[in-house]
């Protein structure tokens, strides 16, 4: 009998599905499907048996860290392969892996965790955001898990370049996207952008004179130019040049389309004379953005276009 264990090795750990109970506001129990292939130790990469055990996690949240309390293993089912020679063993198989496998899976487990609260450590930081000040994010609460996924909500509050909160973020999406494949994604929600592009509002920074060398093409920004594109107006003197003023009258409007972002802002339209800032029109009128985010290094960036 101790002769079919010496030939024995994991070949493979597959996680099954991960359930979460929350037991109280700081403990959680985690409930792991693992399945283990076991090999021979002839050389040969093909499985011998295969081996299903649950492990049952008590995990204790202490200062933004997961810590285990407890590990325990359910009864171990065994599935015998084509070929297999220790039917009659089964019981014994059972029994003996029952009290090893705790031994050697806990502590993997428990480096996956060490490995986790390190990368969960890194979502409790500061992003500086231009001039504008900063945003500072952390957990909302532990993870959750789904389909072999984690899903982390961060809860985020923006502040001015001394330190003072302007808002506070809910945490949370009111429709998470569905991941669909093993790579990490990051899920913002416009509660968080709108205040972002509030600021930027409030900070002058979509607003911008425009003149004739900002521009490039043929059509000049002169009085002679704008008389001839609107025939009402009239007696302007000639040839002079032109600035056209653009200022944002309200706070920004958000919107998810087909999964677009898209950005809506009201905004006062001013033709000035270049020279004498003589206002000779004033428009009222929405400017539709299209906003892309992509990231870049480690650093976020938000890119913006006027809708054709």
């Amino acid at each position: 009998m101790q002769s079919v264990f010496h030939r024995l090795k994991i070949g493979k750990i597959n996680v099954l599905d991960i359930k979460v109970e929350t037991l109280s506001d700081d403990v959680l129990q985690l409930k792991i499907g693992i399945d283990l292939e076991l090999l021979g130790k002839d050389g040969s990469s093909k499985p011998v048996l295969l081996v299903h055990v649950n492990v049952h996690l008590s995990l204790r949240i202490m200062q933004s860290k997961l810590v285990i309390e407890k590990c325990l293993t359910d009864a171990v089912h065994i599935e015998l392969l084509p070929g297999t020679a220790v039917g009659n063993l089964v019981g014994m198989l059972s029994k003996t892996l029952n009290s090893l496998l705790p031994n050697v899976l806990c502590p993997i487990l428990q480096v996956v965790l060490e490995l986790l609260n390190v990368l969960l450590g890194t979502l409790n930081s500061e992003m500086p955001v231009g001039n504008l000040g900063s945003v500072h994010y952390a957990p909302a609460g532990p993870p959750s898990f789904q389909d072999g996924q984690m899903l982390q909500t961060l809860i985020a509050s923006l502040g001015d370049t001394n330190g003072n909160t302007i808002t506070q973020v809910p945490a949370g999406l009111s429709a998470p996207v569905p991941l669909t494949d093993h790579t990490s994604k990051l899920l913002l929600s416009s509660s968080l952008l709108r205040p972002l592009l509030e600021l930027l509002v409030k900070r002058g920074q979509f607003n911008a004179d425009i003149t004739q060398q900002m521009l490039s093409g043929d059509i000049p920004m002169t009085t002679s130019e704008l008389e001839s594109i609107l025939p009402g107006v009239s007696g302007l003197p000639a040839n002079t040049p032109l600035v056209i003023r653009i200022k944002i009258s309200d706070t920004p409007v958000i919107s998810m389309q087909n999964g677009n972002l898209r950005v809506t802002l009201k905004a006062i339209v001013e033709v000035l004379t270049q020279k004498d800032s003589d206002q000779l029109l004033v428009l009222d009128v929405g400017i539709k953005l299209a906003a892309q985010l992509n990231i870049l290094g480690t650093k976020l960036h938000l890119s913006v276009a006027i809708e054709k």
